[in-house]
């Protein structure tokens, strides 16, 4: 459905729904399959992110790990299990060093800034 909306150009939704059939289809049974579809998920969220970590990333990887383990696929299950831990790590850094920062006092200083009042 999300691909008939936003068409064949990546987009974080339909990584994110594509991910989602991957676990379903890990779920069932159909290891190979799942793993396919969260490598595409994944392919794509680093398009649309240029990238950068995010936590959909994460999902994803968490998600190749099971199918990878399941389907005896230990060197890629530690490859998928590294990259997941190091991005998880990054963002949970990133959230710390954000939680104390006031935008209101930083806005109010370049304000200040601006009309000569440092």
């Amino acid at each position: 459905m999300r691909q008939a909306i936003y068409g064949s150009a990546p987009h974080h939704y339909v990584a994110h729904s594509l991910n989602s059939v991957g676990v379903a289809l890990t779920g069932l049974g159909r290891l190979q399959e799942g793993l396919e579809r969260s490598e595409e998920a994944l392919a794509m969220l680093k398009k649309v992110h240029k990238g950068k970590d995010h936590p959909y990333m994460v999902l994803a990887l968490d998600n190749m790990v099971i199918s990878s383990d399941r389907l005896g696929k230990l060197a890629d299950k530690i490859k998928y299990r590294a990259e997941a831990s190091a991005m998880q790590k990054r963002l949970e850094q990133l959230g710390k060093a954000l939680a104390g920062y006031d935008i209101h006092s930083h806005l109010e200083r370049l304000d200040k800034a601006m009309q000569g009042t440092t």
